[in-house]
């Protein structure tokens, strides 16, 4: 494989690259926008699944765009819970940035009694991410999993010392969902850096297959 800075001084590559972060910042779009016109917090039989669980847990929900805010108001949420107790989380989000996810994971991983992620439709990018801090991971029959490498925005802008760092958070995303994944951290780089920076999406099947998911529909 080529180095990066090898990658982004070739015109070739770089109009491929911006090619296809433009195709991807439209998925994003239009799951943010699918995201915000849902009405929380789902549908009848998901509430109906979900309240028995609530009934023997704490419950934080992770519905939308993963950022500082979400991230603060989350932990200021999971300080409130009873850490005798199993969290669940719910989550329903296109994703979002890494640095906020990775605190919300870091703070699911330390949870000193079991924890369950509920995928509710979609878990994209970060929230995919944020879901294998759970030692369950359940996910309803219609739901869709992404999974992808970190990248930037704006590549050309980025400097030899961002570069290191986005391969070390790269690292992280692959280490995470590597804990979990059949076949180990080899298949989750696999997933995270398809051809063409493309996604990984998956379906609740797929997801149970690999391992990224232990149960679906089941609360």
């Amino acid at each position: 494989m080529r180095p990066l800075k090898e990658l982004m001084a070739d015109p070739t590559w770089m109009a491929l690259h911006n090619k296809t972060m433009a195709i991807r910042r439209g998925k994003h779009e239009r799951a943010v926008a699918a995201v915000r016109r849902r009405r929380y917090p789902g549908s009848p039989v998901i509430k109906a699944l979900a309240a028995e669980t609530a009934r023997q847990a704490n419950t934080v929900e992770l519905f939308g765009e993963i950022g500082e805010s979400s991230a603060y108001e989350f932990k200021r949420r999971l300080a409130r819970c009873d850490r005798s107790k199993p969290l669940m989380v719910r989550i329903d989000s296109p994703g979002g940035s890494i640095g906020p996810a990775t605190s919300i994971y870091d703070a699911i991983f330390q949870w000193p009694a079991n924890t369950i992620a509920m995928i509710e439709s979609n878990a994209y990018s970060c929230g995919s991410f944020i879901a294998m801090a759970c030692r369950e991971r359940r996910m309803t029959a219609n739901g869709l999993m992404m999974v992808h490498a970190p990248y930037f925005e704006e590549p050309a802008d980025a400097l030899p010392s961002d570069i290191e760092v986005l391969a070390k958070m790269g690292e992280t995303l692959a280490k995470a969902y590597g804990r979990h994944c059949v076949g180990g951290r080899a298949m989750a780089q696999k997933l995270m850096n398809r051809p063409a920076n493309d996604d990984s999406w998956l379906t609740a099947q797929e997801a149970l297959r690999l391992g990224l998911i232990t149960a679906i529909g089941t609360w």
